[in-house]
């Protein structure tokens, strides 16, 4: 089969989206080598660094408009169709929640990827004219996607509450983790890099941006309550007004000095700060998949989640849940997790990471693919 990629994100993009779209190809690449991908993007002024590694593979092509100036207008129109017939491809993956106009007539069959519907949960954090592109893109998207591809079953659930779109048409496909989570690192290794990041003995690692919705204050007010004073919290981002309010609390709470900020994690060093944690901490309100669980899982970390949201589906059994409102729920489940629940925990991961398996993700969508392609006959 030749499969075409819209791969605009794919390049360099560090969202969820960007990892989705690599990690599925890299997969793919793997599992089911029979096909051609080609990927196509407006341009590649910020580089490639993202699919390099990919792009050795004789089966995935990089495709870009004949003239730079095209651009967006290439890639949401006519202009990414007529390549996209000439190259011979038969499947079309919209990986950035969008599909080109004009694609339902194209002879092509199409599937979209959706990530969050921040706009729909978190409307106050967008404009009123962002909200109704992004709604107005949408709407035409998921009337010309022939399926949707949903990272978990909460997302289903919401696509098909917001934009009423039909059980059958949305396949659920949980991303996958990149495979150097899972690789042994050395005691030498892992101290080289703890001297590096200046990381204490024990941390809880907690996932998620500084902003209200990824709640990382609830974990400060958890930390004061769980019963080993010695454990701390390394949090990954930049200043701003949340992380003001971050430092604020631990200093009424008496915990700043167990608070410990790393400004960035380059990609290769991310494997060894997760094994080297006690716990990883996922506390967000809301998310539609999530990388950080089947990351702990691979690094053989205790997971403790939120409730909420997809959390649950992606941990299973393996992990501890907490209600994301609630500082005491999490200090229990961090305690546990800490302590008598420990080894249970990582006996459980080791099943519950084969959800998260490259062959099983290839398959599931190289399945789709396959049956989109036979339906247009």
């Amino acid at each position: 089969m030749v499969i075409g990629f819209d791969a605009k994100y794919m390049l360099d993009d560090k969202g969820g989206l960007g990892h989705y779209g690599r990690l599925s190809l890299e997969a793919l690449t793997e599992h089911c080598q029979r096909n051609d991908y080609i990927l196509y993007t407006p341009d590649t002024h910020d580089g490639t660094t993202g699919i390099n590694k990919l792009l050795v593979h004789a089966s995935i092509h990089l495709k870009t408009p004949h003239s730079a100036s095209f651009g967006d207008k290439w890639r949401t129109g006519k202009g990414i169709l007529k390549d996209a017939h000439r190259h011979g491809v038969q499947v079309f993956h919209g990986l950035s929640g969008m599909l080109p106009e004009g694609i339902e007539d194209s002879g092509m069959a199409t599937v979209v990827t959706i990530g969050s519907l921040l706009h729909k949960r978190y409307s106050g954090d967008f404009s009123f004219f962002e909200k109704m592109r992004i709604n107005r893109q949408l709407k035409a998207t998921l009337k010309r996607a022939d399926a949707v591809v949903a990272m978990s079953e909460f997302s289903k659930r919401e696509i098909m509450e917001h934009y009423g779109v039909a059980a059958e048409k949305i396949r659920v496909i949980m991303p996958v983790c990149e495979s150097h989570f899972s690789k042994e690192l050395s005691e030498q290794v892992m101290e080289v890099h703890r001297a590096n990041y200046v990381l204490p003995e024990k941390y809880i690692l907690a996932s998620g941006n500084f902003d209200e919705r990824h709640n990382l204050t609830k974990v400060v007010e958890a930390l004061a309550k769980i019963d080993d004073k010695d454990v701390c919290m390394v949090i990954v981002g930049h200043r701003n007004s949340y992380y003001e309010k971050l430092k604020q609390m631990a200093s009424q709470l008496g915990v700043s000095g167990r608070i410990v900020r790393i400004k960035k994690v380059h990609e290769t060093d991310l494997p060894a700060v997760y094994k080297m944690a006690s716990v990883v901490v996922c506390p967000s309100r809301y998310e539609c998949a999530s990388l950080s669980i089947p990351r702990a899982f691979k690094a053989e970390v205790p997971v403790v989640a939120a409730t909420g949201s997809c959390m649950e589906e992606y941990g299973g059994d393996a992990a501890l849940y907490f209600s994301p409102d609630s500082a005491d729920e999490l200090a229990d489940a961090l305690n546990r997790a800490l302590g008598a629940e420990r080894e249970a925990l990582l006996e459980a991961e080791k099943v519950q990471a084969e959800k998260f398996a490259s062959a099983r993700l290839a398959n599931q969508l190289n399945e789709l693919y396959r049956e989109l392609k036979d339906n247009l006959k």
